[in-house]
């Protein structure tokens, strides 16, 4: 998780970036949600990083 949460923030921190999406490849698998909450948690941890940079 702190792997790909560092991944996204260097993504987003690119100027080339414009847009950026998270999508989960197979919801049918995600029995309690879980995929859904820690992607939450990746890209809100990466968000709050970028809000600390500028």
């Amino acid at each position: 998780e702190k792997e790909a949460g560092n991944l996204i923030y260097y993504i987003m921190r690119s100027k080339k970036i414009c847009c950026f999406e998270m999508v989960e490849i197979n919801p049918t698998l995600d029995k309690e949600n879980l995929m859904a909450e820690n992607a939450f948690e990746i890209l809100q941890k990466a968000t709050n990083q970028l809000s600390n940079d500028f």
